[in-house]
């Protein structure tokens, strides 16, 4: 998912996550071709800004839900701590929310990067 993202920002006019699959010139009058990058070399042109600014509002809504998971089953730990069983269940199940949270934070940063100031 990850390259699917890094795919999705940089292609300019794109109309949305799954059309982006043309990375060449090819757009509508080749304005794309001369497109340039911020310094850190981010996009700079307003529609790869823009679909930048919406992964990052994906990702923070994901992040939302992650975390929600995340709290829940670390209050289930707490209530189910006489289970060692349970816990057992609870734990590598948290344990895979926060590998997914870190994931997506770092999708989020690579994200936040390429947008300029």
């Amino acid at each position: 998912m990850q390259s699917r993202a890094r795919q999705a920002i940089p292609v300019p006019g794109a109309g949305g996550p799954g059309a982006g699959s043309g990375v060449s010139g090819s757009g509508v009058g080749g304005s794309s071709a001369g497109a340039s990058t911020g310094p850190a070399g981010g996009p700079t042109t307003a529609a790869a800004q823009r679909a930048a600014r919406k992964e990052l509002q994906r990702l923070e809504r994901q992040l939302a839900r992650v975390g929600d998971r995340e709290a829940g089953l670390t209050a289930a730990l707490a209530a189910e701590a006489s289970d060692y069983a349970r816990l057992i269940e609870l734990g590598a199940e948290l344990r895979t929310v926060q590998d997914q949270k870190a994931r997506l934070e770092e999708q989020w940063l690579t994200v936040a990067e390429e947008l300029p100031g």
